[in-house]
Formats: C-alpha cells, structure tokens, sequence
C-alpha cells in the first residue's frame, strides 16, 4: 500500500512538472560545459527534461548538468536563439546573452545579421560598464601620496647614479691618459650630485611621514615652586589640626566622665 502511494506520488510529481513545462513554446539550455541546445520541451521528471530538437530528434538532459535555462514563451515565435538571447539580456543575463548571440551567428542564417548587431551593442555596454567601475574604483592620489612617490623616485634615482659615479670616480686613471682622468673627474662630481639628490628625497621624505606622525603628547606640568609647597602643606597641617579638634570637641564629654 505504501509502496502504491510513493509510485502515485511520484508520478503526479513528474506530471506537475510535465504540466508546468509543456505550454511553453521553446527552451534554451546552458549547459554547465558551455553547450547550448534549443528545443521544445516534451517531458520532466523530477532530476531531467527531454527537449524535442529539430524535427524528428529528441535530447533528455539532466538537471545536474544544466547551468541556466533560458525560457521562450509562445508570443516571442519565431523561436530561434537570437530570441533567447534578446531574453536573457532583458534578464540582465551577459553571458547567456553572449553565448546564444555566438550561437545563433554560427547556425541561423536568417537572424545572422540581427545577432551580430546585438553582440555589438553587448559588447559595446560591456565595454562601457567595465570603464565605469574602472573610473569608480580609481581614487585620485592625495598631495602627501604624490609628494611620498616622488621623494622615493628622487632615492632611487639618486642612488642609481651614485652607483654608476662610484664606477667611474674609482676608474684607475694613472696610465690611461687625459680621457680616464676626465672620466674620474665627472665620476666624482656626479658622486656629489648623486649624495644630494638622495639627500634631498630623504628630506622630502622625512617631512612628508613627520606631518602624518601624530601629535607629541603635551608636557608634563611643572613641578611646583617652593612657595605653593608652603602653602599645600599648610593648607593640610591647618586640614588636620581642625580634625583633631573636632575630634576631641566630639569625645571630650565621654573623657571627662572617665
């Protein structure tokens, strides 16, 4: 009996199914390697869905290979999959839309020409929404990241040639006549160019991470002078003096009588 009623339930499932995907007119399915097939659908069951393609064939696909599927209602005849992908831009689908433009230019003949127009103006928004968020994401650099960069070019730059000038000035000029001792010479004054360039990044540099530092913590109070120390301990020799004598105000009844 219970046997009997999973078979019913199970078939009234595949029916709903069935019913649900029967009036539609034309499907295109993705699937999840990339493949698109467009057909009418002729039957489901609860894991696949059988699509009549073309005339006489017949493709049974299952759920777990299909990544998007794209529904033709009947209205949108001829059934074709420029239509598909007029759908799935509508849906806000790209790369369905793409793929059945791709599509359809290879094996409609018919809708060719409306196909590539609609590839190019995807392709076109594509481009355009791309530069967008391009544009959004690209923050424009702030005076101290501009003047950091360049104190760091000026190291870098410096250092280089300081490299090349140590080269130079260390040239063994003795024997080699008055070019190599001109060559020594320049080395030793792009020695002193390069060492203040270098000198004059760092500078740069230093000011640039001292205005970002945060503020020195401001000075401890001075200690105080030998004429407010008098008078603190006055105050608290004149404190105690006043408890004592309230003190001894509050006991002396009981003192007396002792």
């Amino acid at each position: 009996m219970n046997r009997c009623k999973r078979s019913a339930r199970r078939w009234c499932g595949a029916g709903l199914l069935l019913a649900a995907v029967l009036p539609l007119r034309a499907d295109v399915l993705v699937l999840k390697n990339g493949t698109l097939l467009l057909g009418r659908p002729v039957a489901a069951t609860a894991d696949s869905v059988s699509l009549a393609v073309g005339a006489t064939g017949t493709a049974r696909m299952q759920l777990a290979d299909i990544r998007q599927r794209i529904v033709c209602p009947p209205q949108e005849e001829p059934d074709s999959y420029l239509k598909a992908a007029q759908r799935a831009e509508r849906l806000g689908w790209s790369a369905e839309a793409f793929a059945c433009c791709e599509k359809s230019i290879a094996v409609e003949p018919a809708t060719a020409v409306a196909a590539r127009a609609l590839l190019g103006a995807l392709q076109q928004r594509a481009v355009a929404e791309a530069r967008a968020k391009t544009k959004a994401g690209v923050q424009p650099a702030s005076d101290v990241d501009r003047q950091r960069a360049e104190a760091r070019k000026l190291i870098t730059e410096g250092e280089q040639m300081l490299r090349a000038a140590e080269l130079a000035a260390g040239l063994d000029a003795k024997n080699r006549g008055p070019t190599a001792r001109a060559i020594q010479q320049q080395g030793e004054a792009d020695m002193k160019m390069a060492q203040a360039k270098i000198d004059e990044g760092k500078a740069m540099l230093e000011k640039v991470e001292k205005a970002l530092a945060p503020p020195p913590p401001p000075p401890p109070p001075p200690p105080p002078s030998m004429s407010e120390q008098i008078v603190q301990w006055g105050w608290l020799i004149g404190l105690g003096l006043a408890g004592l004598a309230v003190f001894w105000f509050v006991l002396s009844p009981f003192l007396s009588r002792r």
